[in-house]
């Protein structure tokens, strides 16, 4: 009988033993789930991160683009601005200088109506 007892009781302590052992198995798994989930989720945060950063890079890069064409054409219309400046003198000489060999050739024709 005390042999029978001593064999339950070692039954037992080994069930108790191998119960031990599962949940310990368990909780290691739980464990390395969660640390594979916050890997997983730091990586969505680096990716989101750099999601951002490109979009910022990106709009910089078209809010420079946009600066410079404005620039361009500041540029341009001001050279367009400075070329008719100096065009309006010419064109007013030249209309001066048409207008004087109008008045000369009317005088030619005068004379030549005298004679």
């Amino acid at each position: 009988a005390a042999a029978a007892a001593e064999a339950e009781a070692a039954a037992a302590a080994k069930a108790e033993a191998a119960a031990a052992a599962e949940a310990e198995a368990a909780a290691a798994a739980e464990a390395e789930a969660e640390a594979a989930a916050a890997a997983e989720a730091e990586a969505a945060a680096a990716a989101a991160g750099a999601a951002a950063a490109a979009a910022d890079a990106e709009a910089a890069a078209a809010a420079a683009q946009a600066e410079e064409e404005a620039q361009a054409a500041g540029e341009e219309e001001g050279a367009n601005e400075e070329a008719v400046a100096e065009q309006a003198p010419e064109e007013a000489d030249q209309a001066a200088s048409e207008a004087a060999a109008d008045d000369a050739d009317e005088d030619t024709a005068g004379e030549i109506t005298e004679i």
